[in-house]
């Protein structure tokens, strides 16, 4: 049987997953309350670890399973999905509670082994990616900063030499190291007997002994950059905090969108959060002309401490319901409650890992919030700029 998570919440809650007991040869099942009769909604959550010359495999791989979508969904208009999250390869299915044996047949299709035929046309579309983000300072700013925080992960993209490097017989070692039974998380949405669930997915994924992870393969240097004709030099800081998912960091996010879209501080600016394992990542990306450079400069330097220094009780309050509200809002429908549960179980902090963040959420002071931001920013934060 699945582990229960040790977070005290009410059992009936629409964002607290009860264990299913699973089958020895299938996921490990999670369900949730049923938050739309007549409607299911699957997300099956594989973990991935790449090795360093791997980085961007999972991205082809997950490539590989959505170009199979519209030959799938097509006939019966039913919802699908693949995405790279920061933890792995996410598949979700949404459909008619009376379709669920399709639904689970889709999910078991996309799941399958990799479509290698097209492994070239996976290693374009992550070509035109790659590029097209190094394309543009911001877009290099923003890959460096990704790079430099996420420490001891290959980037989720990869890098020119790693997507040069990606193979068909490398992409099928990846799928069947990875896409093992036992590995997988299944969580649904809506009222299946835990029975059908059994039966649609035992024997899931990979069955054959995988080999190891190729991680003493050296990763070749990557090309210099051209240089870009820049008319604004591009920069950007970054702090992170040691937990995938922080709730100060998600505060301090919205301060920092209100205070540019109030300012206009005479710089391009925009924010951005990222996930990662076992960490979450605030960054500040901007451009600027010359005249502009050393405010641009400062603005940077100085995001978190100038929202520890102006927050008070009232403004943290208004904050902290408008998330609160965006998150429950995510999850009106079965679809939002897969994604967002199981974002939380993929990051490791439990079935009820949502509602321990929503209670964590809102207890949290303007005091404390101010406390652990001035933490963060006094640690070393990854500071790049780009100007060619």
């Amino acid at each position: 049987a699945s582990r229960a998570d040790s977070t005290a919440a009410p059992a009936e809650s629409p964002l607290v997953a009860r264990p299913v007991l699973s089958a020895p040869s299938g996921p490990r099942i999670l369900q949730l309350p049923s938050s739309a009769p007549g409607t299911v909604a699957l997300r099956l959550s594989v973990p991935v670890e790449e090795a360093p010359i791997e980085a961007g495999a999972a991205q082809a791989l997950a490539a590989l399973a959505r170009a199979r979508l519209p030959g799938l969904v097509g006939p019966l208009g039913i919802d699908a999905d693949v995405s790279r999250t920061p933890w792995g390869i996410a598949y979700a299915v949404t459909g008619p509670s009376t379709d669920v044996d399709y639904l689970a047949w889709v999910l078991r299709e996309l799941v399958g082994p990799p479509t290698l035929t097209r492994t070239n046309e996976a290693r374009a579309l992550l070509r035109r990616e790659w590029t097209r983000r190094r394309e543009t300072g911001r877009g290099r700013v923003e890959l460096r900063l990704r790079t430099t925080t996420s420490i001891g992960q290959p980037p989720l993209l990869g890098s020119g030499p790693t997507i040069d490097a990606l193979t068909p017989a490398g992409l099928q070692e990846l799928w069947i190291r990875t896409h093992r039974p036992e590995r997988m998380t299944l969580i649904v949405a809506g009222e299946v007997a835990p029975e059908i669930l059994l039966a649609s997915f035992d024997r899931l994924g990979s069955r054959e002994m995988p080999a190891a992870a190729p991680a003493e393969v050296p990763v070749p240097a990557d090309a210099r950059a051209e240089p870009l004709d820049l008319l604004r030099t591009a920069a950007g800081v970054a702090w992170s905090a040691p937990e995938p998912l922080s709730p100060e960091l998600a505060v301090a996010a919205v301060f920092l969108a209100e205070e540019i879209r109030a300012s206009d501080p005479g710089f391009e600016a925009r924010v951005a959060l990222w996930e990662s394992a076992g960490r979450s990542t605030l960054a500040l990306i901007g451009a600027a002309y010359r005249r502009d450079l050393g405010d641009l400069r400062r603005w940077l330097a100085s995001g978190l401490e100038r929202v520890a220094d102006r927050i008070g009780p009232a403004d943290v309050e208004r904050v902290v319901r408008r998330l609160r509200t965006d998150i429950l809002s995510g999850a009106r429908t079965p679809v939002g409650q897969v994604r967002l549960v199981g974002r939380f179980v993929d990051a490791g902090v439990g079935e009820a890992g949502v509602v321990a963040y929503l209670d964590r959420l809102e207890r949290l002071t303007a005091a404390e919030l101010a406390t652990a931001l001035r933490r963060i920013s006094d640690a070393d934060p990854v500071t790049v700029e780009i100007d060619r």
